[in-house]
């Protein structure tokens, strides 16, 4: 398998594109020699197929073979609202979700929250993007996944009418399964929403929120997942359901 990065459109120049930065310092980790050939990704689902033609300490120069269109990303863009996991869960979430192709991972603080909102966010913020992008390249996906900033729920709820469905995991929920959700939905969506509670799930003042705006509340089935595999089981459920379907 050849070696991949991201690569923004500025560092596209013509037929030659330039890796710098960590880039260049990734590809010295990787001892990349002269007439090697990697794949390089704009981002934007597109793959460009290259040879190394040049190596130095501040860049690295590649010539373009041919490019052609990324197909490991889904037909539908799907956002995970993540309520903040205790230390460390986060990490794996963004890494699972990335290689089965979540879109997006929003951290939201909810009332049974372990974890907090603090001034270390930042810091947090770059450390799950970086995760999100070597995930991103180890499943040779066409595009990364933002890491939105940590959001309160009702900041998570205002934003809602920018996705075609949305729904929220719920244990209680008895009648509304996951699966009969999304066969429901109709076909040619563009976007779709999910949220994940905590350790300790939803607050029943939170599920009234949601429901006030008009977000179902599914069923995962009997069991009870912790909070950091429900998402990736979620994610692979709705791609299982809808790939099929474009």
């Amino acid at each position: 398998m050849e070696h991949r990065f991201f690569v923004g459109g500025k560092d596209i120049l013509g037929d030659e594109i330039v890796l710098s930065g960590e880039n260049a310092a990734h590809a010295a980790v990787l001892r990349l020699a002269v007439g090697e050939e990697i794949t390089l990704c704009d981002g934007n689902a597109v793959d460009y197929h290259c040879v190394v033609t040049g190596l130095s300490k501040a860049d690295v120069r590649v010539n373009i073979l041919y490019k052609l269109e990324n197909i490991a990303e889904p037909p539908v863009a799907i956002t995970l609202f993540q309520a903040l996991p205790k230390a460390g869960k986060m990490d794996e979430v963004i890494e699972k979700c990335t290689q089965l192709g979540v879109s997006g991972i929003v951290p939201v603080v909810t009332t049974r929250c372990v974890a907090k909102a603090s001034d270390r966010d930042c810091k947090k913020m770059d450390r799950w993007q970086k995760i999100a992008l070597s995930a991103a390249r180890q499943s040779q996906r066409g595009r990364i996944p933002k890491i939105g900033d940590v959001m309160s729920l009702e900041g998570a709820l205002k934003g809602m009418g920018a996705y075609d469905a949305a729904f929220v995991c719920y244990e209680a929920e008895e009648v509304l399964s996951l699966k009969a959700y999304l066969q429901g939905l109709a076909h040619g969506l563009a976007s779709i929403a999910f949220f994940i509670g905590p350790e300790g799930g939803f607050a029943q003042d939170e599920i009234a929120k949601f429901k006030e705006n008009g977000i179902s509340t599914v069923s995962l089935g009997p069991r009870i997942l912790r909070t950091e595999l429900a998402g990736p089981v979620v994610l692979a459920n709705i791609l299982y359901e809808l790939e099929g379907l474009s």
